[in-house]
């Protein structure tokens, strides 16, 4: 086959197998029911202990949270980006695995600051 110089230098078959945007995206939009979940209940547990400590500041509290759950949502799409772009150029085999490490770091950080107001409401003045 080398003597054919019409050949494909790479055969169909040996070529990479790359994680490609259709497997990493539906995968990452399985797992954000979960990460809204979490964040939410989070979330809803700062809303009710504030909203008993501050009863006044209620539409500000919900607007916020709003807010918060938005701009969490957009924070989100780190993960699916950052394990697309480690992965854009290298063989499956060859890139490690992670989805859940990047899923469980994004959670974590989207709870900071969400246990930092529960801390400042319930300790605060």
């Amino acid at each position: 086959m080398a003597d054919n110089p019409f050949q494909s230098p790479i055969a169909a078959d040996d070529q990479p197998e790359t994680m490609n945007s259709h497997s990493i995206i539906p995968a990452w939009e399985r797992m954000r029911f979960f990460y809204n979940v979490i964040v939410g209940f989070a979330g809803m547990i700062v809303l009710v202990v504030y909203g008993l400590k501050h009863p006044e500041q209620w539409i500000d509290s919900i607007i916020g949270a709003v807010i918060f759950g938005v701009f969490a949502n957009v924070c989100y799409l780190a993960g699916p980006l950052a394990e697309f772009y480690l992965s854009f150029f290298k063989k499956r085999s060859e890139v490690p695995e992670v989805r859940w490490p990047f899923f469980i770091l994004g959670t974590g950080l989207s709870l900071a600051p969400i246990f930092i107001i529960l801390m400042a409401t319930v300790f605060g003045p």
